[in-house]
């Protein structure tokens, strides 16, 4: 297995974004993080495209060819991952193989979702989708839901207080706060965390995250 190493990365800014479409998003990000690693798209042998449901946000299905054509990167091999909110993460590790493999010398991975052009509701059923549909999304569990139970269950096991939880809202918004380019630039205590929406016992609405427009890449290429 051959070392590998992010040598550039790129994002768009996040939030709602209904005069940008989802083709501009990642090329944004993507063209972004060749700049940085100081490359054209000559250079570019592969691309991985994280997205979790573009077939039910915006009715686009079969992205990744979308993506390498309006980029002008085609016809370099172009991969879809899907792993709902791990998507980007596992793009990512399946170009790290890529490139680890000796398959390829130079990829971009990136991560993108369109998710702000659809109602609260409809966004709600689409996410609902990456549940079990048999045995949690008919019995109207959500994803809230399902992380409630998941956190209460850690609560009971490990002791954790919602104070605890509230800090990873204070912390991601701390960091938030320095990136102009995030949804949230704003810093909340942990007051304001506990004193928030319950969205879903014992998650409150700082807890959550929210829907949002945007994408990001990076980069990988042989040591």
């Amino acid at each position: 297995m051959r070392r590998v190493a992010i040598v550039g990365v790129g994002m768009t800014k996040f939030g709602e974004q209904w005069g940008t479409s989802f083709r501009k998003l990642i090329v944004e990000a993507g063209i972004s993080a060749m700049r940085d690693a100081g490359i054209t798209g000559k250079d570019i042998q592969a691309i991985y495209g994280g997205n979790m449901s573009a077939g039910r946000f915006i009715s686009q299905e079969h992205i990744a060819s979308l993506i390498a054509d309006h980029a002008g990167l085609a016809p370099v091999p172009c991969v879809r991952v899907e792993s709902a909110c791990a998507s980007g993460g596992v793009a990512l590790r399946q170009g790290y193989l890529d490139i680890a493999s000796g398959m390829h010398d130079c990829l971009v991975v990136g991560g993108v979702e369109k998710m702000t052009d659809v109602t609260s509701d409809v966004a709600t059923e689409v996410l609902a989708t990456a549940a079990d549909q048999e045995w949690e999304a008919f019995y109207g569990m959500t994803f809230p839901a399902l992380y409630a139970l998941i956190a209460r269950r850690y609560m009971s096991r490990f002791g954790v207080t919602e104070e605890h939880l509230a800090a990873v809202a204070v912390k991601n918004h701390e960091n938030g706060s320095k990136n102009k380019k995030a949804q949230f630039q704003f810093k909340v205590t942990t007051e304001q965390v506990l004193n928030s929406t319950m969205v879903a016992d014992p998650l409150k609405l700082l807890d959550c995250s929210p829907l949002t427009d945007g994408a990001a890449a990076v980069i990988l290429a042989s040591e």
